[in-house]
């Protein structure tokens, strides 16, 4: 839970604070579903699904207070942005590269995803 939640706070207030242009974060697929199997039995682990969903949320409220609009490019870096990338059940398997990936808004599906077809989506966003 420090990780997912005060941790990724942690990271994004440091991104914020050295102008990092853009902050990639890989959370897990379901977890805006309280209600769905995954859910229920991932959190049973220390809350860990609960920690994400409220990790994300103070990132996106993070993001959605800075004035992005009014910055001087030279003094404050430009805008700043994010992703959040939630895979689905994480293998082992070799790439297999975005022909077999699905992209969505929200937390629409759920899957099986290489761990390197997520490390190469990180790299890309």
């Amino acid at each position: 839970s420090v990780v997912d939640n005060l941790g990724l706070q942690n990271v994004a207030t440091a991104c914020i604070a050295n102008n990092i242009p853009h902050l990639v974060i890989v959370s897990s697929g379901g977890v805006s579903k309280p209600d769905s199997p995954v859910y229920k039995f991932l959190n049973i682990f220390g809350g860990i699904m609960e920690e994400k969903i409220k990790g994300e949320d103070t990132i996106r409220e993070m993001y959605a207070n800075l004035d992005n609009n009014n910055k001087d490019d030279k003094q404050q870096g430009g805008v700043l942005t994010y992703t959040i990338i939630r895979p689905g059940g994480l293998t082992e398997d070799p790439i297999r590269g975005v022909s077999d990936i699905e992209l969505n808004q929200g937390d629409t599906r759920s899957g099986r995803i290489s761990r390197y077809d997520v490390a190469k989506l990180c790299v890309e966003a």
